[in-house]
C-alpha cells in the first residue's frame, strides 16, 4: 500500500533537494536520492577472527550468527 505513494514521495524528495531553504534539508534529501539512485555506499567492517581448530566451520558460523541456517529462521 506504501509503495503508491512513493512516486509522490520522490517528487517531494527531489523538490526538497533543489528549492529547500535549509542546507541541510537539502543535503539530506540529495543523500536520499542519492542512496536510492545507486545504493547506499558499503562500509567496511574489520574484524579479528581466530579459529583454534576446536569447532567446526558451522559451528563457528552459527556462533556469530551469519550461518546460513540463521539467514534462513530470521527470514520466516
Amino acid at each position: 500500500m506504501a509503495q503508491k505513494h512513493c512516486p509522490d514521495a520522490l517528487q517531494t524528495i527531489v523538490h526538497l533537494a533543489a528549492h529547500a531553504e535549509n542546507e541541510n534539508t537539502r543535503l539530506a534529501a540529495a543523500k536520499e536520492l542519492l542512496d536510492r539512485g545507486y545504493g547506499k555506499s558499503r562500509q567496511a567492517i574489520e574484524a579479528d577472527v581466530r579459529h583454534t581448530g576446536g569447532d567446526s566451520i558451522a559451528s563457528l558460523l552459527e556462533a556469530i550468527g551469519t550461518h546460513p541456517a540463521n539467514r534462513l529462521k530470521a527470514s520466516q
